[in-house]
């Protein structure tokens, strides 16, 4: 018996939205930046909400060795989410007419602040966001928290990942 999922549950990062990356660390004057994340655990900490924003910058251009204002390293970090992906939007619109319609991400609230307002996102009945829940994917902890925001068992979501 085919059975239509009573909610779908979208990653927002290369399935909802164009990542630049590499653009951002190139404003943010980092070079190898994948070399040397991968000896950080800064970033992580920012993504589960156990460091604030200020603490973040703070670490971040201390680590990377680079001055800059707050207000700069925002703008610039905000260079990451450059965009809801062309045509995302219209299919959004499409699927929230077959079920309820939600993103888990790992993300971060200048990130969030940045993105939530674009075309396409309004579309989402709710951002579960990993600052806000406190676990990062692939933590099976993080699912389990949407799930219970959503009242729902596993196999009555329809989950959505570029993993």
């Amino acid at each position: 018996m085919k059975s239509t999922p009573q909610a779908v549950l979208l990653d927002l990062g290369n399935v909802v939205l164009e990542l630049n990356i590499n653009v951002a660390f190139e404003a943010l004057g980092i070079r190898d930046p994948w070399e040397k994340l991968s000896h950080w655990d800064k970033h992580h900490l920012y993504e589960t909400g156990k460091l604030s924003t200020s603490e973040f910058i703070q670490e971040s251009c201390q680590f990377f060795q680079i001055s800059m204002s707050e207000q700069e390293f925002i703008q610039k970090w905000n260079l990451i989410v450059k965009d809801v992906i062309p045509g995302v939007a219209d299919v959004l619109k499409k699927l929230k007419l077959k079920a309820k319609l939600y993103a888990l991400s790992n993300t971060n609230s200048l990130h969030l602040a940045h993105y939530q307002n674009m075309k396409g996102m309004e579309n989402f009945d709710s951002i579960f966001a990993s600052h806000l829940l406190g676990y990062r994917k692939p933590d099976p902890a993080i699912y389990m928290a949407a799930l219970q925001k959503l009242n729902l068992k596993p196999n009555e979501v329809l989950f959505v990942d570029d993993m």
